[in-house]
């Protein structure tokens, strides 16, 4: 299959399972907003923010090293290599796995307690604790699937399918009873997305028993030397996306919380568009980076770039003309007032997504060390912004700071990424040529 083929069948598979993932992470915040008491529904984000802590840990930076790995070797036509990297990964994740949720279970709520005052939180620790065992296995199983480049199955048990039963699970929830409860809802969520990673954990486990086996000599040292920056740079970027929650919790009341969370998962719809690029693209940019092709892989990163800009405008526009409004629409009026926030966090947002994938791009081409001194330098001034905007401010100076973070380190990523491998990775007028290219909107093929 061309390159042109295959970016857009794996395109369309991503654009498609995202977004359709999208409308059921929407379709989960809209009820929940409906079953859940406003300060039970602050406890489910900052819920949702330890999980997505504690699978970052629990990965241990394995979930990209398996993408860059399994692509590079399958690249290069050495699958037996493949076969033994991913078996390795796929056992010390499992590790991992169970290690950091024991760990929450016996340690979470005493620490979290230091800084925080949300019962409702410390009673789901144990739910808790499992939905972190299985989100950390299901990101580990679909980015194996990715490695592979099947984008299709990546997508369907990346996130889809846990999506959907979840929504339908709930659904019935509020058809039958009209409210619920905290542990009620996690117990469903963790339900569904331990069925997710078992369903695509056979899937993947059919994959690598067809590859050819070897003895080659590859330790758990040359895995862990590439996933620990990785690591570490996932965690400065979660202090970049979600300590601004935690800070304002930290302040705040849970209510407010769940105003500002309301309003921060609906400005990541900006992101829909640019998701399908972190779907498809990562293999494909290790494997041109391992052919140093450099000139066609800033081909596909700034027309990626410029298409999802093109498409995520409206969106964006959306959130900054009408924000009150779709607040109340989304979530009912109780929300509505957190309209600023949603401005200024999708002002943050299409910055991103404007200046493509800097950051993945250093971690898939050997250069994610540079990434996490980065992402560290990042983190650290989102927390100082966030604290002042958190005392001055509030919610409304929280997303100030949080934007501002963001609109910062993507700029600094960009201009890393053009001294280490000398490309752009930002949106471009040029671009447009190589999109209709793309799509054969001219009868043209993409250029090797």
């Amino acid at each position: 299959m061309s390159l042109r083929s295959h970016l857009l069948s794996s395109g369309l598979w991503a654009a498609a399972g995202r977004g359709l993932t999208g409308l059921a992470e929407l379709a989960t915040y809209m009820l929940l907003a409906r079953l859940l008491a406003p300060a039970e529904y602050g406890a489910y984000f900052l819920a949702m923010s330890v999980v997505l802590f504690g699978a970052m840990l629990a990965s241990l930076g394995l979930n990209q090293a398996a993408v860059r790995f399994v692509a590079e070797a399958i690249g290069l036509n050495q699958e037996a290599r493949a076969r033994v990297l991913l078996l390795r990964i796929l056992k010390l994740g499992l590790i991992g796995s169970l290690t950091v949720a024991a760990g929450y279970f016996l340690v979470g709520e005493p620490l979290l307690a230091l800084f925080l005052d949300v019962p409702a939180l410390f009673a789901v620790t144990g739910l808790v604790a499992l939905w972190i065992a299985v989100s950390a296995f299901q990101r580990l199983i679909a980015e194996g699937l990715r490695g592979f480049h099947d984008i299709r199955n990546a997508t369907l048990f990346g996130g889809f399918l846990s999506g959907a039963l979840t929504v339908g699970a709930l659904g019935v929830s509020w058809g039958m009873q009209g409210e619920a409860h905290l542990a009620g809802v996690l117990a469903i969520v963790v339900i569904a997305t331990a069925a997710s990673a078992l369903l695509g954990g056979w899937r993947l486990g059919r994959r690598v028993m067809a590859l050819p086996v070897a003895k080659l000599p590859v330790g758990n040292r040359e895995i862990l030397h590439v996933a620990w920056p990785l690591l570490l740079t996932n965690l400065a970027v979660f202090v970049l996306t979600q300590v601004d929650l935690w800070i304002l919790a930290a302040f705040r009341p849970a209510e407010e919380v769940a105003r500002y969370g309301a309003a921060s998962r609906l400005a990541l719809v900006t992101m829909v568009v640019t998701s399908v690029l972190y779907a498809v693209l990562p293999p494909i940019i290790a494997r041109q980076h391992a052919r140093h092709e450099k000139h066609q892989l800033q081909r596909i990163l700034r027309a990626g770039a410029t298409f999802t800009s093109l498409v995520s405008l409206p969106v964006f526009l959306a959130f900054v003309i009408a924000p009150q409004w779709l607040l109340a629409l989304v979530y009912g009026d109780y929300y509505a007032d957190a309209s600023a926030v949603l401005a200024l966090l999708a002002t943050g947002l299409f910055v991103n997504v404007i200046t493509g994938m800097r950051g993945n791009v250093l971690m898939m081409t050997g250069n994610e060390r540079i990434e996490l001194q980065i992402s560290l330098v990042g983190g650290a001034i989102n927390i100082a912004l966030c604290l002042v905007g958190a005392h001055y401010g509030g919610m409304l100076g929280v997303a100030l700071a949080a934007m501002s973070a963001m609109v910062i380190q993507c700029l600094i990523e960009e201009v890393a990424v053009r001294r280490v491998l000398g490309i752009w990775t930002h949106a471009s007028i040029n671009s447009l040529s190589d999109i209709r290219r793309l799509f054969n909107l001219r009868g043209h093929a993409v250029p090797p």
